[in-house]
């Protein structure tokens, strides 16, 4: 401690250092000396911090009391129970009671706020970065053993213990301990009270020294290794495992132990660690595991939970392009994800009928068979007559002895109940990349068609690609840092049409700035492989394009929702058959109008204009059920199958179909004349004169 230095009780409160010379020191020490023989210390209590009554405390030095009652500094070093006390200023930091009953003690320093007075020193810990005779803060020891009294060396040659060597106190003539780190071995007190000037340290050694000139006890049992193991000191041998492996000899008589820590394979000291783990020695967990020394595999989950590199899908599946995806088909849903490599390869292969495709392969053997999704509502929330809108009849449509006209698109299903807005949100990570989300299917959309950027799509030029073209850009694309992108099938594609609007028909708060025009879905045309379906996304319809014409593109992407056997076909009643679809929950006439029987062979099919169609549906009596109606155009166009030509349906389900094209309830906005229907010959989607007579097959329930 530098001299100059000014020390206190508290922060607020500084002490200057009291000065002596040597001389005066020297009369000082011999003068309490005596006092500590005739009275010891006296502080007012029995409970003594001193051994044997010998100590003194300050106010016993010669100095009084002050008003507060603590003992004002002695002027000189002096001995309390073998302590050497070196008081600085007016004031003694601590009463004698308080003082440590240590060994030596060079300094009794009170710097800032440390351990409030009154309390015992042993284990009281010093807070706000303050720190008690160098005692480090929050370090909680006994302060007895004054082992870590380790203040730098103020500038003259009285250091602090450290355990290490003795100097010569020059201004008192006595050994000091020097300042340094903090120390293994201390002051010893001999049976007189005196100076040993050693502690001996023998843990953990072999009959070594015991740092005070002598030799510990060889307390070793051959072949037990001294001190742990490895390149310890065994005794009268140092072990080697450099190059060796678990079990291999040490040298010493005794065994290595295993370098891999049981979670590698050791060949000449190196380690191989098993799967998940890593370092070294195998001691950590690696990349993509966790929970040392288990290290178990970060998983993300089954089918269809989202994954990276460095995460691994649960048994069964695999991460493969950010997707955990089955590993077979067998045994599978339809639209469970799956890894097919194919050239081209795509990023989206899926299960259909236990057989791993990938859409856009190039003909009708990989084309969805069937949506994944809920189905959205047409959009469609006028009614119509023969010729323009008009006023729908009030709902429902069988209590008020008018049925004419009514049970059309717009009496039935999600729009009856909620507003366009309800439907699509429209956000994105990135603004000039905006993406859009359906509420609906839960598919999520690019939000700018191929070659347009920003947030209101503004940006850049709309980009027609050929159908192969298509497929490639959607498998590689990165928008709004999403890169499972896919070009949709046509379900998907025809499920954002609007069958309430035209030029174009879709949303255009949804989708801004969009071509109104033919788009490229991934599905091939059936009965013919050079051409490839479009929706026309300036009304609804779907037909078949050459692939090599250049069309618009939009790009989509969320993982399929899986999909078990899709029809149950049953006969409630005898000759009254129905089907259920598992897909979207409708329930269809199992035979077209006309038509009855287990396999619809009884009967002549009949056709009907399209007002004729929604009255018949609307009066219908079968299979016990009599809330049948006219389907909307997306209902009629979910069951068809786009693998199977002709016709485009399952005909186990729905067998004897006559005709192929059959009335949906929906009307065509651009002309009211119109109403579409679904050819299901080809699977085509069009639009024909409300006079002309079309089959007509009803549905019931659904969303």
């Amino acid at each position: 401690m530098r001299q100059g230095q000014n020390y206190g009780e508290t922060a607020g409160d500084i002490i200057s250092p009291c000065r002596r010379d040597w001389k005066e020191w020297l009369g000082r020490i011999a003068l309490l000396a005596l006092f500590v023989a005739l009275w010891g210390c006296t502080v007012g209590t029995t409970d003594s911090a001193f051994d044997g009554g010998t100590s003194v405390d300050a106010g016993d030095a010669g100095e009084s009391a002050d008003a507060e009652g603590f003992d004002e500094c002695p002027t000189e070093k002096v001995h309390v129970n073998n302590c050497r006390y070196q008081g600085y200023g007016t004031r003694c930091p601590v009463p004698c009671k308080y003082a440590p009953t240590c060994d030596y003690v060079l300094e009794i320093q009170w710097i800032g706020s440390c351990c409030p007075w009154g309390e015992e020193w042993d284990n009281c810990a010093c807070e706000d970065g303050q720190s008690l005779c160098g005692w480090p803060s929050h370090r909680e020891v006994p302060y007895s053993s004054c082992e870590y009294c380790n203040l730098p060396d103020a500038g003259s040659d009285m250091g602090i213990n450290d355990g290490s060597k003795a100097d010569t106190d020059t201004s008192s003539g006595e050994d000091v301990w020097d300042a340094g780190s903090n120390p293994d071995v201390g002051p010893e007190v001999d049976a007189d009270g005196g100076d040993g000037g050693c502690r001996p340290q023998c843990s953990g050694k072999c009959g070594g020294e015991d740092g005070c000139g002598n030799l510990c006890p060889d307390d070793c049992v051959s072949p037990e290794t001294c001190g742990g193991g490895g390149a310890q000191d065994v005794c009268g041998c140092t072990p080697s495992c450099m190059g060796q492996c678990g079990g291999q000899p040490d040298g010493c008589t005794g065994a290595c132990p295993d370098p891999c820590n049981t979670h590698g394979t050791c060949i000449a000291g190196t380690c191989t660690c098993n799967s998940g783990y890593a370092g070294a020695t195998c001691n950590a967990c690696d990349f993509g595991f966790t929970g040392y020394p288990d290290c178990a595999a970060i998983l993300c989950g089954g089918y269809g939970a989202f994954c990276c590199d460095y995460d691994f899908c649960d048994a069964g599946h695999e991460c493969y392009q950010g997707v955990c995806v089955s590993d077979t088909c067998t045994g599978k849903d339809d639209f469970t994800l799956c890894r097919l490599m194919t050239t081209p390869d795509r990023s989206y292969d899926i299960c259909i009928d236990e057989t791993c495709i990938s859409p856009g392969c190039g003909d009708q053997t990989c084309n969805e068979p069937r949506p994944h999704f809920v189905l959205p509502d047409t959009g469609q929330r006028g009614c119509y007559d023969n010729s323009t809108i008009m006023t729908c009849t009030a709902f429902p449509c069988r209590t008020n002895g008018s049925p004419r006209l009514c049970g059309q698109d717009a009496h039935y299903g999600w729009d009856r109940t909620h507003n366009r807005a309800e439907r699509f949100w429209r956000a994105g990570p990135l603004a000039d990349q905006p993406i859009v989300q359906d509420d609906v299917t839960g598919l999520i959309w690019q939000g700018c068609a191929a070659g347009l950027t920003g947030a209101g799509c503004t940006g850049g030029s709309s980009q027609k690609k050929t159908w192969a073209d298509a497929l490639t850009y959607c498998d590689g694309l990165d928008w709004s840092g999403f890169t499972d992108w896919r070009l949709p099938d046509r379900f998907e594609l025809r499920s954002i049409v609007d069958c309430g609007r035209t030029d174009p028909a879709f949303d255009t708060t949804a989708f801004p700035a969009a071509p109104s025009d033919f788009y490229w879905p991934s599905s091939s045309n059936a009965g013919d492989s050079t051409g490839g379906w479009f929706v026309d996304l300036s009304e609804g319809a779907v037909a078949s394009l050459d692939k090599t014409y250049s069309r618009d593109v939009r790009c989509v992407r969320g993982v399929p929702k899986r999909q078990p056997a899709r029809f149950s076909r049953t006969e409630p009643i005898a000759g009254e058959p129905i089907v259920a679809d598992n897909t979207t929950g409708l329930v269809w006439q199992g035979c077209a109008a006309g038509l009855n029987g287990s396999s619809c062979n009884t009967g002549l099919a009949r056709g009907y204009i399209w007002q004729d169609a929604l009255e018949y549906c609307e009066a219908l009596t079968w299979g016990n059920q009599s809330d049948w109606r006219l389907p909307s155009v997306g209902e009629l166009d979910s069951i068809i199958d786009a693998r199977r030509v002709p016709p485009a349906i399952d005909t186990t389900a729905f067998p004897a179909l006559p005709g192929g094209f059959d009335w949906s309830s929906s009307s065509r906005v651009r002309d009211a004349r119109y109403g579409w229907f679904v050819y299901f010959s080809d699977g085509t989607v069009s639009s024909n004169g409300k006079a002309v007579s079309n089959g007509v097959r009803c549905v019931r329930g659904g969303p």
